[in-house]
C-alpha cells in the first residue's frame, strides 16, 4: 500500500473510528481503552470482512458475529449480542 492509499483509508475510517468513541461514555468501564483501541477495532472488521468475502461468506452471515464484537467492549457482551442477534 502506498502513501496515498494509506492516507485514504485513514480519511475514510475516521468518523467510524469517532462514532466508536462516542461509545465509550455508554459504559462505564474499569479501565479506558487504549488511545488506538477504536482504530484497532476497524482494522480486525476490515480483515475479517475482506477474508470473509474471499471465503465466499455472505455480508448476512458476518454482520452479527461482527457488530457483537464491535459493540461488546462499549456496550457490554449481553447488550451487544441482543442488539447484534434481534
Amino acid at each position: 500500500m502506498g502513501p496515498p492509499l494509506l492516507a485514504e483509508r485513514r480519511r475514510a475510517a475516521e468518523p467510524l473510528a469517532a462514532a466508536l468513541r462516542e461509545g465509550r461514555a455508554e459504559r462505564e468501564q474499569v479501565a479506558e481503552p487504549p488511545p488506538l483501541a477504536e482504530e484497532m477495532l476497524l482494522a480486525a472488521l476490515a480483515w475479517r470482512i475482506g477474508a470473509g468475502l474471499e471465503d465466499g461468506e455472505s455480508l448476512a452471515a458476518l454482520e452479527p458475529p461482527l457488530v457483537e464484537f464491535a459493540l461488546a467492549p462499549y456496550l457490554g457482551p449481553e447488550s451487544a449480542r441482543r442488539l447484534a442477534r434481534p
